[in-house]
């Protein structure tokens, strides 16, 4: 059950950091407990949906320990006729080369994590800097003031811990801000690309 109280509160803040309004909070422990004293045993208990201009996101917890691609489908044929374009898909276990394949294959967007990579706030630890991606205006302004290209910019892969905690997709940028007690404060910034994606 605690693992399950650390994933639901990380989640929140998550979602919460990328825009997205949910009646969802944080709690302690033993709030969780008092609120979700079956989850154990029923993830769906944990399951709900937030939306960011109009535009909704599920979580679903999977109570199953090798989801299958049959429930895959499943899944991703209820979200859809829900009207949900993208589902953060939580499972205790990693997913076999089938469901890997299937949410590579559908329209559907599905953001997968494992229970254990959600234990706590990445973004909240003291050797990450604080990120923020981008909006399209800032990155055209960025982009005509510095007088470059997105593949003169570092990068950042979108299976980074911290692409993955904002979401971010090719072509995104990041501001990174990062303060020492040497320089004071400072901008960094990095595009975000695929694995295996030429500058």
């Amino acid at each position: 059950m605690r693992e399950l109280w650390l994933t639901r509160n990380t989640l929140i803040e998550m979602l919460t950091e990328r825009g997205y309004t949910t009646s969802q909070t944080t709690t302690n422990y033993q709030s969780f407990i008092e609120q979700f004293s079956s989850a154990a045993s029923n993830t769906a208990l944990l399951n709900f949906v937030c939306s960011k201009n109009n535009i909704p996101l599920a979580v679903h917890f999977t109570s199953e320990d090798k989801l299958s691609k049959k429930s895959l489908e499943a899944l991703a044929s209820d979200y859809s006729v829900q009207g949900v374009s993208t589902v953060v898909l939580i499972t205790p276990n990693k997913l076999n080369p089938a469901c890997k394949a299937l949410l590579k294959s559908i329209k559907l967007n599905f953001e997968h994590f494992l229970i254990e990579e959600l234990q706590f706030n990445i973004t909240k630890h003291c050797l990450v800097p604080k990120h923020r991606i981008m909006s399209e205006e800032e990155q055209i302004a960025f982009l005509e003031k510095m007088k470059c290209q997105k593949v003169n910019i570092p990068t950042i892969l979108t299976v980074d811990p911290v692409s993955r905690f904002f979401g971010a997709k090719p072509g995104n940028i990041f501001e990174i801000t990062r303060t020492s007690q040497t320089t004071g404060t400072a901008l960094y910034y990095r595009v975000v690309r695929e694995p295996g994606m030429k500058q």
